[in-house]
């Protein structure tokens, strides 16, 4: 029950205030992430859903809610791609054609059409233990 209650004023610090990065690490492809005195720690890659390229997080009970996501992006957004995403061959075609290091703000103009705009695509895993 307790536990409960952590997540979700987790999420909700997450939802209403500033996110900010604490680590960013390309090569692992992960983030690290502080909301008030909470903090969350994101895996990320490239994943095809929907015959769509798009970013999948794991990691932290943020990664299930899509308005958390929404900040995460928006703290993610000028961060260079890391050379693992950048090895798929969509990517590669980005890479190849910008002028300056690729970023998460091209990855999404490019892979979704829409530069201002990031569609974060939300699939909830629930299990259930037969205790």
């Amino acid at each position: 029950m307790f536990e409960k209650f952590k997540f979700s004023r987790k999420i909700k610090a997450f939802r209403g205030k500033k996110v900010t990065c604490t680590a960013y690490n390309a090569d692992n492809c992960s983030i690290s992430l502080k909301s008030g005195w909470h903090k969350a720690e994101l895996a990320f890659r490239l994943v095809t859903f929907d015959n769509k390229l798009q970013l999948a997080f794991s990691g932290d009970v943020i990664s299930s809610d899509g308005e958390c996501l929404a900040r995460v992006m928006r703290v993610m957004w000028n961060e260079p791609l890391p050379s693992s995403l950048v090895s798929d061959e969509l990517v590669q075609q980005l890479w190849e054609n910008s002028k300056h290091e690729a970023h998460f703000c091209d990855m999404a103009s490019y892979v979704a059409g829409m530069p201002n705009e990031v569609v974060v695509t939300v699939k909830s895993v629930y299990r259930i233990d037969n205790e």
